[in-house]
């Protein structure tokens, strides 16, 4: 009877997760602890790690390159696939995250990159190749700020 209890208790706690992030480490030219969070990013073909590709700051337009955004700068070396990783981004791929967007936005509205770093909203309402993901909270702010969004690059 108490095994059940604890195992209904995990149960419990699963149900009560905050937002989900999908996320994974990687490097680039360019790439620092000065770039900011939220950053759009794009793959380029070398290799970071074992299955994943260094970055750089998306700078192009409807880049269908985008891997995510900066989630944060770590500047500790970790030890990963059997190879060691100086310091390093986490870019956020999939789930919940924060985007920098150029230009007011509606939640629903869907983010391509913007040639600079970093959003905009796409013409349409189809997810591509290109799209980064669904604003969930709008801003009418017509500058650059950080907007939260579902994510669905990588």
């Amino acid at each position: 009877m108490v095994l059940r209890g604890r195992a209904l208790l995990a149960v419990d706690t699963l149900l009560v997760l905050n937002g989900f992030q999908g996320s994974h480490s990687s490097s680039g030219d360019g790439i620092s602890a000065d770039t900011e969070i939220g950053t759009v990013v794009s793959t380029i073909d070398e290799e970071h790690s074992q299955r994943h590709a260094k970055i750089k700051v998306s700078d192009s337009v409807g880049d269908k390159r985008v891997y995510g955004t900066l989630e944060k700068w770590n500047p500790e070396t970790i030890e990963e696939n059997g190879q060691t990783i100086e310091a390093h981004a986490l870019v956020a791929s999939t789930g919940v995250g924060s985007v920098r967007v150029t230009g007011a936005c509606e939640g629903g509205d869907l983010l391509e990159s913007n040639g600079d770093g970093t959003a905009k909203v796409q013409s349409d309402d189809i997810v591509r190749s290109k799209t980064i993901g669904k604003v969930t909270i709008g801003n009418s702010n017509t500058g650059v700020k950080l907007v939260s969004c579902v994510l669905y690059c990588g």
